[in-house]
This record gives structure tokens, C-alpha cells and sequence, in this order.
């Protein structure tokens, strides 16, 4: 590239126009935030360059202090617009730790490059207009563009190249000027509406807002949030579509917010709500989409069906959303997916259960999940659902300390490959195998290998992103673990776990201020969760702020005091403190308590650790090894095992893991 400023680029199959402030792919113009086509100039007009993180900062907000996560944020969406891989980019490569730099071939195009004709067609044919370039005929083609059109010139019938007129004393030079003027005129308004229609904001995000149950048996809530759920996933499958996952859209239920307020909280486009009434063996859907921050009604229908056609039905109301919005999307592609069948009734009914219950999040919820989706899979053997959300139950007792490793994780891997040998398309089924490879059975490629096909198949499953993006911070790729965990924010935005662990990934790259505010912000969107505010206390840890630490890990204890893992957390928190005695009496009342609820050994390998009792801490990491515990993916990355670390024994134990790289 020269140093003189082109006017339009070209790179790859896009045209990058800066005066007129355009992307291009091929016929179709591609809508950007104001500043995130301020990024992509900035990075294009560098091509070849590394460009640090801290420069394009102050090239974006020169005058505000803005977090690493907004930069990441900006470079995401260029990355989805140009639908670039963050693994094996073709346009912005990240360069670790430093910052970013256009890759791709970058072409200057001139103004004399330009063809002196333009062309555009619409549904009667083939308009052409002379391009103009002086800066007063754009500045009256944009009037006209965004100006009142005059409704009879709009109804009157297309202007005719060649009219049978009478020949008269009229039909002079200066008359056929005046002609020509006019039939300019209506062509540059015709022009003007085209170009307004194609500057219209596409929808490139949308929630799908809790439906309504509209019968009077109340304990049937679980079958409208079912349909909520399905919903989402099928969209989920439209590959330029944002989709916000279930735990955000589910705390609008009931909610008196405006559809504006929402969209604005959620950062979408559009909205769907509706409503679910079922009468025997009869559903009936009704669903709207709205362009939510004009709250204009974009479609509207209603469904009525058997309840063994359900999974067509929401299929058919899927389909229909995304053919109103395919046209606008840049570019619009479905993913393949198995033909729709019907389904046992009865076992439909289990399996939205065992959603609701799973969706509780609750040791009791876990164990009613796997009860209901039990009694789905006995009623409709090759439910593959059924089986994925059989996987989660499991997973997630493991991954709560509720059910032993050795129990919960080969149960869960058996049913998520199972769920794959039924139908290989879904996405939340290789993220539960991604899960175990990673928490339990310690396959690194095997893990990262599920994960990036889950999100391949499904690019707005969170779970997926944030699962993946806990692997990464284990194997110490940290910022490859904030993309992910921030595009699981993303597609999640009202997550507490994904905004907690996004402070947990800080934690272990040392960040421990960046890793407090993080966890804070999480306290504030729900003071009583307790994964927050354990891991705010961590950093507390490793700030010398033991006073704070502990005053954190009592809170944690006050709401559950029969909880093992509580005890032994206040107890590595009295160590750092210095504070031996106490130390050692955690320990005890955590082991008293393990009778009844499994306790890590990992969590009793810190406190000696912390202690400078090294033979005692790997012991205690040998039987967590043991165990399989999930805790041991930490090994290589957690800084309250630091003391270890040139220990023999502990080299061998990263050894054993596959975490010496």
C-alpha cells in the first residue's frame, strides 16, 4: 500500500468504500456501528502491520478510558461480519499479549478506477446512472435518500423513453431540457428510494422473550418455556444470527420492561414473543416479530397442531421468523439438520420436565432432571435431546462436588455420545463431551476438538464458548479464553456464571484487580451468588487483602454450613493469613463433612500448600488424581499452587496431565 489514503479498498471479496463510509460483499452492503467501521479502516489502511492493542485503543476513543473487552468486542464483530475464523484467520490475525494485524492481501482503488457507470436493478429492470462525484449532488442525492417522497409521484406509472407526443411549438430545445430535467428528477427519486430501502439496519441479533402460557392449569409453565427454548435453539442454527441464550431471556418472565428497554439490555435488534395454550391433545402457538427499538411489527401468526406434530410446529414457526429476516442478513445460510418426525407425546412432556428442572441449577433439580429424561428416553428410545440433556445433569453434578467423578462423568460421556450416534448435529452434545474430555478424563485434544464442533454446528451456543473457553484458560492460552468467554457473554449477557468466570480467567492470569472488578460487577447483578463471590475472595487472596478473603468465605459458609468445600475454602484463606491454628481446624470440619458431601482433595492440597507443607499437598493432589477430580484441570495455571512449582513431583503430576507444554 502507499502512504497516500485511498479512497476505496478491496480485500478478499469485500470493498471497503471510506469516504462513503461502506462495506461491501459483492452486491450487498453490509451494515456496521460507527466505530466498528472506524476499526476496520484503521486496521485495513495498516495491513501487514501489528497494530498494538493500547494504539488502535486511542485511535477509537482518544478521549475515554475504555476495558480491553470493548476492543475485543470491536474486533469480534468485524471478525463475524467478514466471517473470519479466530483460529485460522484470513483477514485479522490476534498477535498474543501485543495486539492484532490485517492479514490479507489489501488493493487501492482510485476514483479513475471507477466505472463511469453505476447500475442497480429492481423488480421492472436494469436502472442506470451516471456517477456523480461532486460533493454537493451526493450531498442532495442523501436529501432525496432520506426526504418526504411526494405519494403521487410514488402511484404514477413509469415514465416512457420514448413518448407519442404531437409535434407543437412547445416541443422546443428549452422544452425538451425542461423534459429531460424532470425525468431526471423522478429517476434520482426512484434511485433515492433504493439506496434508502438498502440502508435500512439489518437484523443481525436477536432474543426470543419468555412465551406466555395462556391456560388456566398454572403447573404447565414448563411447556411454554420449553417452546421458548426450542426456539431458540432453531434459530440459534442461522449462522449470521446473534441469538441471547435461555438464562438471559428467562429473567424477562414477568418482567414490566418496555420491548425497547429490553433490546437495549440485550443488545439485539429484534424480539419475539408469543404465547403457548394447550387444550387436550391440541397446541396452539402464536408469535410476533418485532424490530424492538421502533417496536414495529415486522410479522405475526398463529399455529395450531397435534401435540405429536410439536416439533414440527416450532419448526414451521422458526422457518417463518427466518424468512423475514434471511433477506436482510450478510449472509443468510442455514445449517443442515435432521428431518423433523413426530414424537410421543408423553415423552415430549418428560423431556420439557427435565429441562425445567435442570434449568433450576439446584442439586435437587440435577437428580429430577435425570428422572424425567429417564422416563423421555424409556418412552422414545432414540430421543437424542432426551440423551444431551441427560449429559448436563451429569456434568454439572460432578461439576458442583453433588455426585463423585468416578460416577457422574462416564454417565455423562456415555449419554452425550449417544445423543451423537442418534444425530451428529448437536451442538450442546459435543459441548458435554467437550466438558468431560476436559474435566474428567484430561483428553486436550479430544476436548478442543468437541468444543470448536459444537460451535461450528451452533455459533450461538453459549455453553460451548464458555466451556471452551475454561479449557483454554487450563491449558494457559489466556486470551484466547477471553474471546470465547466474552462471545459466551455475549450470546448470554445475564449469565452470573459466565460473568464470574470471566473474573476467574483474570485471577489466573494474575490480573487480580481486573479479576475483583470483574467479580464485583458480578455481585451486583445478584449479591447472593456464591461462585462470584469465592472467586472475588481468591483474588482478595493474592492482593494481601486477607481481612477482605475471609470476611468473603464466612458469607460463603453462613448460607450453607454442611457444605465441605465451604470450610476448606475459609480455611486456605486463615493460611495465607498466616493463621496456622485455623487453618488446620478447617481442615478437620471440612473432613467431617465429606461423609455426607464429596470434597475435593485439591481443596485440602492448597491449604498445605499455602502451609509449605509440600509432601502433605501432593499427597492430597495424588488422591484428587485418584478421585479424577475436575479441580486438577488448575494444576498448571493456579497461583495458590505456585509454591509447588518447582518441586519434582509436582513437575511430574503437570506431566501426567498433559499440562507440561
Amino acid at each position: 500500500m502507499t502512504g497516500e489514503r485511498a479512497v476505496i479498498y478491496r480485500f478478499g471479496e469485500f470493498v471497503l468504500d471510506v469516504s462513503e463510509r461502506q462495506l461491501r460483499h459483492g452486491e450487498q452492503e453490509i451494515y456496521l456501528r460507527p466505530k466498528i467501521f472506524e476499526a476496520l479502516v484503521y486496521l485495513v489502511e495498516r495491513a501487514g502491520h501489528i497494530i498494538e492493542k493500547n494504539e488502535l485503543k486511542h485511535a477509537l476513543w482518544p478521549d475515554t478510558i475504555v476495558t480491553e473487552s470493548a476492543l475485543t468486542q470491536s474486533i469480534k464483530e468485524i471478525r463475524e461480519v467478514l466471517r473470519d475464523d479466530f483460529h485460522h484467520p484470513h483477514y485479522i490475525q490476534t498477535i498474543p499479549r501485543v495486539g492484532y494485524k490485517f492479514i490479507a492481501e489489501v488493493e487501492d482503488i482510485t476514483p479513475s478506477e471507477i466505472t463511469e457507470e453505476g447500475e442497480m436493478e429492481d423488480e421492472y429492470g436494469t436502472i442506470r446512472i451516471r456517477v456523480v462525484e461532486r460533493e454537493d449532488e451526493q450531498q442532495r442525492r442523501e436529501q432525496w435518500a432520506n426526504g418526504p417522497m411526494n405519494e403521487a409521484m410514488l402511484r404514477a406509472p413509469p415514465f416512457s423513453a420514448h413518448p407519442s407526443l404531437p409535434r407543437s411549438d412547445w416541443w422546443t430545445r428549452r422544452g425538451r431540457a425542461i423534459f429531460a430535467g424532470l425525468a431526471l428528477l423522478v429517476l434520482l427519486v426512484a434511485v433515492g428510494l433504493l439506496l434508502h430501502g438498502r440502508k435500512r439496519p439489518p437484523i443481525r441479533s436477536i432474543a426470543v422473550l419468555p412465551f406466555t402460557y395462556l391456560g388456566v392449569d398454572a403447573d404447565r409453565e414448563y411447556f411454554a418455556d420449553g417452546v421458548t427454548e426450542a426456539l431458540i435453539a432453531d434459530l440459534s442454527k442461522l449462522r449470521t444470527l446473534r441469538v441471547i441464550s435461555r438464562t438471559s431471556v428467562m429473567q424477562y418472565k414477568g418482567a414490566r420492561k418496555t420491548l425497547p428497554e429490553i433490546a437495549r439490555e440485550l443488545d439485539v435488534d429484534a424480539l419475539v414473543e408469543g404465547s403457548v395454550l394447550r387444550s387436550g391433545s391440541r397446541v396452539c402457538i402464536t408469535a410476533r416479530l418485532i424490530r424492538a427499538r421502533r417496536e414495529e411489527l415486522m410479522w405475526a401468526d398463529n399455529y395450531e397442531r397435534d401435540l405429536s406434530d410439536i416439533l414440527t410446529l416450532q419448526r414451521d414457526v422458526c422457518r417463518a421468523i427466518a424468512q423475514q429476516i434471511q433477506k436482510q442478513l450478510v449472509p443468510s445460510k442455514e445449517t443442515s439438520s435432521p428431518a423433523v418426525s413426530s414424537i410421543n407425546p408423553a415423552a415430549y412432556e418428560a423431556y420439557l420436565k427435565g429441562r425445567y428442572y435442570l434449568n433450576k441449577r439446584t442439586d435437587e433439580g440435577f437428580r429430577k432432571g435425570i428422572e424425567y429424561f429417564q422416563r423421555a428416553i424409556a418412552r422414545e428410545p432414540n430421543y437424542a435431546l432426551a440423551y444431551a440433556g441427560l449429559a448436563d445433569c451429569y456434568n454439572l453434578l460432578n461439576n458442583y462436588d453433588v455426585m463423585l467423578p468416578r460416577v457422574a462423568a462416564p454417565r455423562a460421556k456415555a449419554a452425550a455420545r449417544r445423543a451423537l450416534d442418534i444425530d451428529d448435529t448437536l451442538a450442546d452434545a459435543y459441548a458435554s463431551l467437550g466438558f468431560t474430555h476436559t474435566f474428567y478424563d484430561w483428553e486436550w485434544e479430544n476436548a478442543e476438538r468437541a468444543f470448536r464442533r459444537a460451535i461450528a454446528l451452533n455459533p450461538s451456543c453459549a455453553p460451548a464458548h464458555h466451556w471452551y473457553g475454561l479449557y483454554l484458560a487450563a491449558k494457559g492460552r489466556f486470551e484466547e479464553a477471553r474471546e470465547e468467554l466474552h462471545q459466551a457473554r455475549e450470546l448470554d449477557p445475564l449469565s452470573l456464571i459466565i460473568n464470574a468466570n470471566i473474573g476467574w480467567v483474570l485471577y489466573f492470569e494474575r490480573r487480580y484487580d481486573q479479576a475483583i472488578e470483574a467479580c464485583q460487577k458480578t455481585l451486583e447483578m445478584d449479591a447472593h451468588f456464591l461462585s462470584a463471590r469465592i472467586k472475588l475472595a481468591w483474588a482478595y487472596e493474592q492482593k494481601g487483602m486477607s481481612r477482605e478473603a475471609i470476611a468473603e468465605f464466612r458469607q460463603v459458609l453462613a448460607h450453607d454450613e454442611t457444605d465441605p468445600s465451604f470450610w476448606a475454602l475459609l480455611g486456605h484463606a486463615y493460611a495465607v493469613a498466616g493463621r496456622k491454628t485455623e487453618a488446620i481446624q478447617m481442615i478437620g470440619e471440612a473432613k467431617d463433612r465429606s461423609a455426607r458431601r464429596y470434597l475435593s482433595p485439591y481443596l485440602i492440597a492448597i491449604i498445605y500448600a499455602e502451609l509449605d507443607e509440600r509432601d502433605r499437598a501432593l499427597k492430597w493432589l495424588e488422591k484428587a488424581y485418584e478421585d479424577r477430580s475436575g479441580w486438577l484441570v488448575w494444576l498448571k495455571v493456579d497461583p495458590k499452587l505456585d509454591r509447588l512449582r518447582a518441586d519434582p513431583g509436582f513437575v511430574e503430576f503437570l506431566s501426567r496431565l498433559g499440562l507440561d507444554e
